[in-house]
């Protein structure tokens, strides 16, 4: 008997996001990648932040079993104080 592998919904997003990242760097290649300035490290530090945030809030959609359930956490995240 042949046993299948089935992707859990993390790997299957992980894979997504690679696949969209590949595919982002083939149309938009670096122009110079060995020459790096601050306003380029500056540039690719805030990148990765804006990623980083913009990848979580959409996990938030992946993972709540439905709308209404998804924009009741971002409603309880915008209520958090310090």
């Amino acid at each position: 008997m042949e046993q299948i592998y089935v992707l859990s919904s993390g790997e299957l997003f992980m894979d997504w996001l690679l696949a969209f990242h590949k595919s982002f760097r083939e149309i938009f290649p670096e122009k110079n990648p060995e020459k790096k300035t601050f306003g380029k490290w500056l540039f690719s530090l805030l990148s990765i932040i804006i990623t980083f945030h913009f990848v979580a809030f959409c996990w938030i959609f992946f993972r709540a079993k439905d709308l209404s359930s998804a924009m009741e956490v971002i409603t309880n995240i915008s209520k958090i104080t310090l």
